[in-house]
C-alpha cells in the first residue's frame, strides 16, 4: 500500500484498546483490496502498548503501512477532527 498517494483514509481513533487493535481492526485492514489506502491510528492511551502492536503489525505486515500518532488532545471528537486534518487520503 506504499508508493503511490492514499485515496483513502482510514482513521482509527482509539485510547486504552491496544488488544483489540492488534487482534482486530489491524488484521482485518491487512486483507483490504482497496489500494492504496492509509491507516492512521490516533491514540490517547496512558500506555505506550498501542504504539508497541502498531510496530508489530508494521513489521509483519510491510505493505499496510500504519501510521501511529500519539493524540495530543484526549476525546473521541478532538481526536477524529486532529486525525482527519493529518490524514492524507
Amino acid at each position: 500500500m506504499s508508493g503511490a498517494s492514499p485515496s483513502v483514509s482510514v482513521v482509527i481513533v482509539t485510547r486504552n484498546r491496544a488488544a483489540a487493535l492488534a487482534r482486530i481492526a489491524l488484521p482485518a485492514l491487512a486483507r483490504q483490496t482497496l489500494a492504496p489506502f492509509e491507516i492512521l491510528i490516533w491514540d490517547a492511551s496512558d500506555t505506550d502498548e498501542g504504539r508497541w502492536g502498531v510496530e508489530r503489525f508494521a513489521a509483519a505486515s510491510p505493505e499496510a503501512n500504519p501510521r501511529w500518532v500519539r493524540a495530543p488532545r484526549r476525546g473521541s471528537s478532538s481526536q477524529r477532527n486532529d486525525a482527519v486534518r493529518e490524514a492524507k487520503g
